[in-house]
């Protein structure tokens, strides 16, 4: 699975392609940090509504995977941020 971000000003152009982990092939990367820093809020908006859904339904193990994927990715940006 994967999700195509679209230009609407050009929706012929897609300006990030997002993949699920399991595809194994390489996600496109928005050309410009302002893109970059609109999808990642989008995708947190995203990774907030399903883990929510998740807790909301018993699904405790899902949910707390995806909070411990978050922990990690929030550790290697830091990491790297300095």
């Amino acid at each position: 699975m994967r999700t195509v971000h679209v230009d609407y000003t050009n929706p012929r152009k897609p300006y990030a392609i997002t993949n699920d982990d399991e595809s194994g092939k390489p996600n496109a990367i928005p050309e410009d940090a302002q893109t970059a820093l609109g999808l990642m809020r989008d995708e947190i908006a995203n990774i907030t509504h399903e883990t929510r859904w998740l807790i909301e339904n018993g699904e405790m193990d899902g949910a707390k995977e995806i909070i411990k994927n978050l922990q990690s990715f929030a550790d290697t940006i830091r990491e790297r941020v300095g």
